[in-house]
């Protein structure tokens, strides 16, 4: 049996079955004609920034009767939300809520909230 198996592999291995040269004659060739350029001035780019892409419209109304606590741990799932999909943290507050059409309650009075830490908070 094993010379059988051995004989195998020898045959294989003459008749070029295994290792050797590949011709690479056959393989075809790139197509570097058709770049793409990731320039976006350039016509014909297929870059776009992942910043000007609209949320989707999944967004969510927070219910004006939650506490303001509640509210801002919603607003914390909704800031993940956003930085998953658009791959980009917000400056503050005001830049999240600028970009996300989320409506939520206002926050007490001498109080606002704030981003900190990756969530929303009361401060």
């Amino acid at each position: 049996m094993r010379l059988c198996l051995g004989l195998t592999l020898a045959l294989q291995c003459c008749a070029g079955g295994g290792c050797g040269k590949k011709n690479h004659a056959a393989l075809p060739k790139p197509d570097t004609t058709q770049a793409v350029s990731a320039d976006p001035t350039k016509p014909g780019s297929s870059y776009t920034p992942l910043v000007s892409r609209p949320l989707p419209p999944n967004s969510q109304a927070i219910d004006a009767n939650v506490s303001a606590e509640a509210a801002a741990g919603q607003l914390s799932l909704e800031l993940r939300r956003y930085i998953a999909y658009t791959r980009s943290i917000p400056k503050n507050f005001e830049d999240f809520v600028a970009h996300d059409p989320i409506r939520f309650p206002p926050p007490p009075a001498g109080k606002k909230y704030v981003i900190a830490e990756g969530k929303v908070l009361l401060k």
